[in-house]
């Protein structure tokens, strides 16, 4: 149960981290190339997970 409560958590934070990431790929749209949008997503992706890991 305990897992449940915590994945729910997560759900309702990862909206958060979308936006969070949308927004910082829209600004460096104009200043970089496919490897910064890669770069941000994993960087991203491995807080969600620090996050679901740790939390």
């Amino acid at each position: 149960m305990v897992h449940n409560k915590k994945y729910e958590i997560i759900l309702e934070n990862f909206d958060k981290y979308a936006v969070e990431v949308k927004e910082t790929l829209i600004q460096q749209k104009e200043l970089s190339s496919k490897t910064t949008y890669i770069q941000t997503f994993i960087i991203a992706f491995y807080s969600l997970y620090t996050a679901m890991t740790l939390g």
